[in-house]
């Protein structure tokens, strides 16, 4: 007698519990024929990501193997395309072979839905002219609405500016210590207002950390006037930015959309106070600013003052890398408890530590009397 099949319905369901597990889902993915399919598009769900310092010299072909196997995967089973919307590429910071890059180039004019794609740690004039060209196809895509550039590496700024200006429906952008070779090079002017995210960009992220050639990057990009319609930009984070003279000139021009305000600094040349100088009535949707410790007093005067009546916000998250001395936090307690603030409903502290013993947090909220009574004051360890 034979043993009738097992219900392919209860086969997804339990191949979706098992969504978050990759190496089950490699593995019922190797069951059978009807298994296959399922486990598939849970895998390429979760992205493509290629990495050229997963090649060891033992086995220099293993990044070619993945993106051949992938690429046959795709080529017998076009309808899984649909499934892949994130697409990653890390460190090609060298040249590498003409057939993984002919094959990547292959993989990548196949996919028609890409939401995300990142380009961290690569050098743009080491890869081909083909892979540029598939790269370029991917950034012009309409579903397109993340781009996540880390460590990108440009000959010309004009370059950066025509990948930029790809995307017709960008979202979100983040730049990180994105740099030129040639920073006098290419220089056409900035883009034509509307040219990036046609107005829609949502999130805008612009970290430099500690090179000057990226911050000199961001410097020209983002000349004032801004190069792109800022209006409809609700979170922006500015990271060792905060003292470049744009930094300012952004928050003004995202003012009326802005609803999370984040600025940051960790590096010591940044000493000086910060240039921005919007008033929170200036921001009229604000709900929530962050700000690293250091730049919490020299700023909090500028941007707030006497709200408007009905003024939506509510949060102010500080950073910090330790507890800072007691002269550090003078002050404070009383300005956040001013009557003109009696919107805010929680003032957070994000310290930088894995542990902190009660007594630690009792000594330090015991600085903020006013918000501790009110109970506004709150600490989070990250």
């Amino acid at each position: 007698m034979s043993v009738p099949p097992f219900p392919q319905e209860l086969v997804d369901i339990i191949i979706d519990i098992l969504c978050d597990d990759p190496c089950s889902l490699k593995a019922c993915s190797m069951v059978c024929r009807e298994w296959t399919h399922r486990p598939r598009v849970h895998l390429l769900q979760k992205g493509i990501v290629f990495d050229l310092k997963e090649v060891s010299f033992s086995r220099p072909k293993s990044t070619n193997d993945k993106a051949v196997s992938l690429h046959e995967c795709l080529s017998n089973n076009p309808l899984l395309t649909e499934y892949v919307h994130s697409v990653e590429l890390r460190n090609l910071l060298w040249r590498s072979s003409e057939q993984w890059e002919h094959v990547l180039s292959q993989i990548l004019l196949s996919l028609k839905h890409i939401r995300r794609l990142s380009l961290q740690k690569v050098r743009w004039y080491f890869i081909s002219d083909e892979l540029q060209g598939a790269l370029s196809e991917v950034l012009k895509e309409p579903h397109l609405e993340s781009i996540h550039f880390e460590g990108l590496v440009v000959r010309e700024q004009s370059t950066l500016r025509s990948l930029l200006s790809f995307p017709p429906n960008l979202r979100t952008l983040w730049l990180k210590d994105t740099r030129c070779t040639d920073i006098q090079s290419g220089d056409a002017g900035p883009l034509g207002r509307g040219h990036i995210g046609a107005g829609r960009l949502e999130e805008l992220t612009l970290v430099t950390g500690d090179s000057s050639e990226a911050s000199r990057v961001l410097e020209w990009f983002f000349t004032s006037p801004p190069p792109f319609d800022l209006s409809s930009v609700r979170h922006l984070h500015m990271c060792d930015t905060i003292r470049s003279h744009f930094a300012g000139c952004l928050v003004r021009a995202s003012a009326q959309s802005l609803e999370y305000l984040e600025l940051e600094s960790w590096y010591d040349y940044y000493t000086s106070e910060p240039m921005i100088t919007a008033h929170l009535n200036d921001l009229p949707r604000l709900r929530c600013l962050v700000l690293t410790h250091k730049f919490l007093k020299p700023l909090i005067g500028r941007v707030f003052g006497n709200l408007r009546e009905n003024h939506p916000f509510e949060e102010i998250r500080i950073k910090m890398l330790t507890m800072g001395s007691r002269e550090s936090w003078l002050g404070v307690d009383a300005f956040l408890t001013q009557p003109q603030l009696g919107c805010l409903r929680r003032v957070e502290f994000l310290i930088m530590q894995k542990s902190w013993s009660e007594a630690s947090r009792d000594a330090f909220l015991n600085q903020f009397p006013k918000l501790r009574s009110r109970g506004l004051c709150h600490i989070c360890l990250v």
